[in-house]
């Protein structure tokens, strides 16, 4: 059954929805690289709704795209002949070498990968490591599995051997924006051997959006696999990168009962709702990331009311999903 809170916002308009999710583009075309399909994104939504100028996170999105102040960025954006310019700009940047410099590039990084190749596999042969990176491959071929939920895909790994008594503990990765549960199908091995059950849903854009999103069929996957496996009544521990951090915020506060804790990494926005249960939430974003300086005033009123979040900047990294992210994950899981 849905028991979801009832959302205090007004219904949006069809025009808004799709302003909304033009605007969800311009910020996942960024986090891409594509600057030119950014600021044409985020045009077309400011056209939309020019409403759109209001919020935190067009002008942020701006702001970061064109480099100008934050009074400028917009005006910028939504100026024809400026947009027109900036995209021309961005493309430039892109665009791609000549032929012959290109295949004597791929000529130098292919004799380079040689090198590094034969070097790379005299040291594993010489120190076992070849062994180990062959048990890896055989550890995900064997235990990861693919099930599907709602048509929702999800990835499933389980450790090995016999679960303790009082059942395994849980990780659920969340994906960025458009992504899915394969890109984050690497960190299995490392929370399989910290005894943890592994998931990955695949939730692409987190549709639908705005709104909240896939938050009952993500209940009912940890639900089935609560019901197949030996699973930890205290609930998962999440950790979601970008859009996916976003995602596991608000699942923890609809879903309280199955989530034991929260990370995120580089997480663009937070719901202006509270949690229901004093769970551990910890915040993080890369120093090069950009999103912090303007996403922290939404983490300020959770705090100030009591609840245990904690917010931390990563050094000398950007938007990704960083290894202190991992290992607060890791440390969550051996907490009572």
């Amino acid at each position: 059954m849905n028991n979801l809170p009832q959302d205090p916002k007004p219904e949006m308009s069809r025009q808004s929805k799709a302003a909304h999710a033009e605007l969800e583009r311009a910020l996942s075309m960024h986090f891409d690289g594509n600057k030119a399909g950014a600021l044409k994104s985020l045009r077309n939504a400011l056209r939309q709704d020019p409403a759109l100028a209001d919020q935190p996170l067009a002008n942020n999105l701006a702001r970061e795209i064109t480099g100008l102040p934050a009074s400028e960025a917009l005006k910028s954006v939504v100026n024809d002949q400026v947009n027109k310019d900036l995209i021309h700009s961005a493309k430039a940047e892109r665009q791609e070498t000549p032929t012959m410099q290109r295949q004597r590039n791929m000529l130098m990084v292919l004799a380079v990968l040689l090198v590094v190749f034969i070097g790379l596999c005299a040291w594993m042969a010489g120190s076992g490591a070849f062994e180990v990176y062959l048990d890896a491959i055989r550890i995900t071929q064997l235990q990861s599995q693919k099930g599907n939920l709602d048509g929702y895909d999800y990835y499933l790994a389980v450790p090995k051997g016999l679960a303790p008594d009082n059942g395994w503990p849980m990780v659920v990765v969340f994906h960025g924006y458009g992504g899915n549960g394969e890109q984050v199908l690497p960190l299995a091995k490392t929370f399989n051997d910290a005894g943890a059950v592994f998931v990955a849903p695949t939730l692409g854009e987190y549709r639908p959006n705005p709104g909240n999103g896939p938050l009952e069929p993500v209940s009912r996957i940890l639900t089935e696999i609560g019901n197949q496996y030996p699973i930890q009544s205290r609930g998962a521990i999440l950790l979601g990168h970008s859009q996916g951090g976003s995602f596991a915020y608000r699942f923890s506060v609809y879903y309280p009962g199955q989530v034991a804790g929260v990370v995120t990494a580089g997480a663009p926005e937070f719901d202006g709702i509270y949690p229901k249960r004093n769970i551990p939430y910890i915040f993080t974003w890369g120093e090069l990331d950009g999103l912090q300086q303007f996403v922290l005033p939404m983490v300020y009123p959770i705090q100030n009311q009591g609840f245990n979040v904690r917010t931390y900047i990563v050094p000398d990294v950007g938007h990704e999903l960083s290894q202190y992210a991992i290992d607060q994950t890791l440390i969550l899981l051996e907490q009572p």
